[in-house]
């Protein structure tokens, strides 16, 4: 899968070759099999951020990461879905990558328990319940 994840993200404006590489192995990882749910991801990072390294990095300006308050390429905040990996989902390394994907995984895998439905699931990311 991590060859599929990696051509659905360097056909997005933005990842280079050396994020795609990183991300596409974290994706696959995180999405454990499931390719919707790695599409999603793949769209939601990018949607989110652009893959913007500063972003990962922690590097925001402070009009960006909902002032603050979010991290990572997912824009994910701090809840009971992050908090574990809250302080080593930031950086560009490999392990900083998979845990922030994994957290965009969880809140992604409970917004579709939660609403059944892909829309629902991103209302469910965003902002935690089934519609905006």
């Amino acid at each position: 899968m991590e060859e599929w994840v990696f051509a659905l993200l360097i056909a997005l404006p933005g990842p280079t070759p050396k994020q795609a590489e990183t991300l596409s192995i974290a994706i696959a990882e995180a999405a454990d099999g499931d390719k919707r749910l790695a599409a999603e991801l793949v769209a939601l990072g990018h949607l989110e951020s652009g893959y913007i390294d500063r972003i990962q990095e922690g590097k925001c300006r402070k009009h960006e990461c909902d002032k603050g308050r979010a991290r990572s390429w997912w824009q994910f905040q701090r809840n009971s879905y992050s908090r574990d990996a809250w302080e080593t989902s930031v950086g560009l390394d490999y392990e900083a990558v998979l845990e922030a994907s994994v957290v965009a995984a969880r809140i992604l895998r409970a917004g579709h328990r939660a609403c059944g439905t892909i829309s629902g699931a991103l209302s469910y990311y965003a902002v935690g319940h089934c519609g905006w």
